[in-house]
């Protein structure tokens, strides 16, 4: 009995060029893996310099505040009172700010007990009784009832730029 060579399996050999082939879908595979992430890091990178950033300019601003209302307390001028509303104004849209590029940072660049949203209300917080005192100021007439409200505001400013400088 003989065996033809037709009913015979030959073993299925891979050439070298698609093992190549193999190779290179690999490396591009881990090449492209490699550049999202590093996109990812950088993003993440970006979001916590506009923290900083946006963090920084909220302690100033608290502290511009206090010191515009300090000068309306003496000086109950148009432009005094401008001054006040345009720093408020402007705090306010940085808050805004902030609060865009916390909910933006991705969670590679976050720790789990980083408590940024916690912050972020507390300041608001703040913000918030700053401007019933900011408010009361512009409203009032008496110098000691604006003195009052002036030391609110100051306080609230304080406060501000503690917690704001918690976040940096």
């Amino acid at each position: 009995m003989t065996i033809s060579s037709k009913s015979v399996a030959h073993p299925h050999r891979l050439s070298v060029s698609i093992k190549l082939g193999m190779v290179f879908l690999l490396l591009v595979t881990l090449a492209a893996g490699n550049l999202y992430f590093v996109e990812r890091l950088h993003d993440g990178l970006a979001n916590i310099a506009g923290i900083v950033n946006q963090s920084g300019r909220l302690r100033y601003l608290s502290q511009e505040i206090a010191l515009h209302s300090s000068g309306y307390v003496f000086e109950q001028s148009e432009g005094a009172r401008q001054l006040v509303c345009d720093s408020e104004k402007e705090f306010d849209e940085n808050f805004v700010k902030l609060t865009r590029e916390v909910a933006q940072l991705g969670w590679l660049m976050r720790s789990s007990g980083d408590k940024l949203e916690e912050q972020l209300q507390q300041i608001d917080k703040t913000r918030q009784q700053q401007h019933a005192a900011l408010e009361r100021l512009l409203a009032v007439h008496g110098l000691a009832e604006r003195q009052a409200a002036q030391r609110e505001v100051s306080s609230n400013a304080a406060i501000m730029l503690r917690k704001a400088d918690q976040m940096v």
